[in-house]
């Protein structure tokens, strides 16, 4: 069955009739809102880049870097459906955002046992409280999370990376949507995701390199938006995908670990190779 089969409810349309109340809210969606779909076609895509997921760096990668990856692969986030993600999780939210209660109902639906969320010295605890803010967990950030570190085809990470961030529901993203999705992807993969890597050994240098990424992640973010867009205003999600299938390798970014391992490529090793010598094998 191809990825447009079946119709899926908007981020928006399945908010739509909640409004925030001191208490918890009803967490239904309505007949209205299930019919109410957005219809993404990927036909006219005859390639599969899933294969270019799998990650064969060209340049020696700092030690902390494959702890990450390893956490990263071995996440129980990383068995999970992007689809089920996106169903379980927006559901549950009002505004974008999710209580405390509403993050465990989520998790329990995706068969994730919710006391992690209690556990200090569970090593998901740090990465999952890493979206919080406010008392409140950010709902487009952890779905972000979900398809950043999936082996998915990349038309479906786009297909619901437009379900999140397309505000208007006309299938374009247009500049500051796609800004604030580069913003999430880039921050979820170099400031939550490295969190999986909790142990003490490695803490000093997952500091250090954690600061260098905050830092470079912004050059990530301008010259992407750049990439994406060129001159247009908005980018339609067949589009995008051409963009990317003809950019030098920006479709790693959809994926975590090609995210950091593009930074990596681009402003640091060829700049300043002496900075990563501690953290190289």
């Amino acid at each position: 069955m191809g990825i447009c089969a079946y119709d899926i409810p908007t981020f928006n349309q399945l908010s739509a009739e909640k409004t925030i109340c001191s208490s918890e809210p009803q967490n239904t969606i309505s007949s209205t809102q299930v019919e109410r779909t957005s219809k993404f076609d990927f036909s006219d895509i005859p390639f599969s880049l899933k294969e270019l997921f799998t990650s064969n760096p060209t340049i020696p990668l700092p030690k902390i870097e494959k702890e990450i990856r390893d956490r990263e692969r071995n996440c129980i986030f990383a068995k999970k459906s992007i689809s089920k993600a996106f169903k379980h999780i927006s559901k549950e939210g009002i505004n974008k955002k999710l209580s405390l209660m509403q993050f465990k109902r989520a998790l329990y639906e995706l068969g994730i046992n919710p006391k992690i969320l209690e556990d200090p010295d569970d090593p998901m605890w740090l990465f999952l409280f890493s979206f919080q803010e406010n008392s409140l967990f950010d709902m487009r950030k952890i779905i972000a999370s979900f398809i950043l570190i999936s082996d998915s085809e990349l038309k479906k990470k786009i297909k619901f990376l437009y379900l999140l961030y397309d505000e208007n529901e006309n299938r374009v993203l247009e500049q500051n949507e796609i800004r604030s999705m580069l913003s999430d992807l880039a921050e979820v993969s170099v400031e939550c995701l490295p969190l999986l890597v909790s142990n003490v050994e490695s803490s000093e240098e997952l500091s250090k390199y954690m600061v260098f990424m905050r830092i470079e992640k912004e050059r990530l973010i301008e010259e992407a938006s750049k990439t994406l867009l060129g001159n247009l205003t908005e980018v339609g999600n067949v589009e995008l995908i051409g963009i990317l299938q003809n950019s030098n390798d920006w479709f790693k970014i959809f994926r975590s670990e090609g995210l950091r391992e593009t930074i990596l490529e681009k402003y640091k090793l060829p700049e300043n190779p002496q900075y990563l010598e501690q953290f190289l094998t």
